[in-house]
């Protein structure tokens, strides 16, 4: 089973930040965290579980990658990373770039052919963008946000803002 998962990494957790990402972003996952590594805040696509709204959700999801970098401009000071991991049979992928004050500061997009595929590669690119923001990374690479069930807790999906979208199904309703 794969895992994939888009959004923007910062260390700026306060709640005036946190709502102006819900205003640009309602159907986004929003939720802080923090360990003896990191604390910061990560802003995820809306997770896609049913195909009700197939059209708005990848249009929000779409805008994140689309408009972060504008968004950057409200917050000068802030570092704000975009990141994608595609995770499948323990082989893991990595892209994003950073961005502050409406520029693109360090870009790791694009990557390595299959041929050429290097887990260290690619972990350093997560490492690269991570730290750029103030995140550091143990040395086995865990990143609790890239885990299956950092979203799980009800008190991390964000209500959605926009009255003719419904928030999904959880994935086990997908059939009803």
């Amino acid at each position: 089973m794969g895992f994939s998962l888009k959004g923007i990494v910062t260390t700026n957790t306060s709640e005036e930040f946190q709502q102006a990402a819900r205003q640009q972003w309602p159907l986004a996952r929003i939720k802080a965290f923090e360990n003896e590594y990191y604390k910061g805040l990560i802003i995820a696509e809306a997770e896609l579980v049913n195909l009700d709204n197939y059209d708005k959700i990848m249009a929000h999801n779409d805008s994140i990658y689309e408009q972060l970098v504008p968004f950057s401009a409200l917050y000068p000071a802030e570092l704000l990373a975009y990141v994608w991991t595609d995770s499948h049979g323990g082989t893991c992928f990595y892209d994003g770039f950073v961005c502050q004050a409406g520029q693109i500061i360090l870009d790791k997009r694009g990557g390595e052919d299959s041929e050429k595929y290097s887990y260290g590669a690619e972990l350093g690119k997560l490492r690269a963008i991570l730290k750029a923001v103030g995140v550091r990374l143990p040395a086995d690479g865990h990143f609790l946000p890239f885990t299956r069930t950092f979203f799980d807790e009800p008190k991390s999906m964000v209500v959605s803002q926009e009255k003719n979208i419904q928030q999904p199904k959880p994935w086990w309703q997908f059939w009803k």
